[in-house]
């Protein structure tokens, strides 16, 4: 289980060729990229050990469960409010990567849609099944 939450932190690596593109200093992507990933395994890390420190063995792997026993009161319920707020932020990323792959395939098999009118309801449709997918 721990495995699979801290790949799923790293899920992000299908919107590097996009964020690539879209540099206006394409120079600085590795910069970029290396220390944006030092900073997920510095907080990351930071977390594990204040777990580890605070909980002993007793520590749960998802930190919300502990959080129901020590602190509790108010701080649980923020910090469940966060991870709740932190998972609606993270939907926009993947929605975008699976719809823009639906996206490419359409206007690959189907060219004269993409500089047609109805360029704009397909994205809207493919967006939305990107959407639903993703649920």
């Amino acid at each position: 289980l721990a495995t699979g939450i801290y790949l799923t932190s790293l899920g992000g690596h299908a919107l590097i060729p996009s964020l690539y593109v879209q540099m206006k200093k394409k120079e600085q992507f590795t910069t970029v990229v290396a220390s944006s990933f030092a900073i997920i395994f510095a907080v990351y890390s930071l977390m594990a050990v204040s777990g580890y420190m605070l909980y002993a063995s007793n520590v749960s792997v998802l930190i919300t469960e502990n959080l129901e026993y020590l602190p509790g009161g108010v701080t649980d319920i923020i910090a469940v409010a966060c991870v709740v707020v932190s998972s609606f932020c993270a939907i926009a990323p993947f929605v975008t990567v699976i719809s823009s792959s639906l996206e490419m395939l359409v206007s690959h098999y189907h060219p004269k849609v993409k500089g047609s009118s109805k360029w704009g309801v397909v994205q809207r449709l493919m967006r939305t099944v990107g959407l639903f997918i993703l649920y």
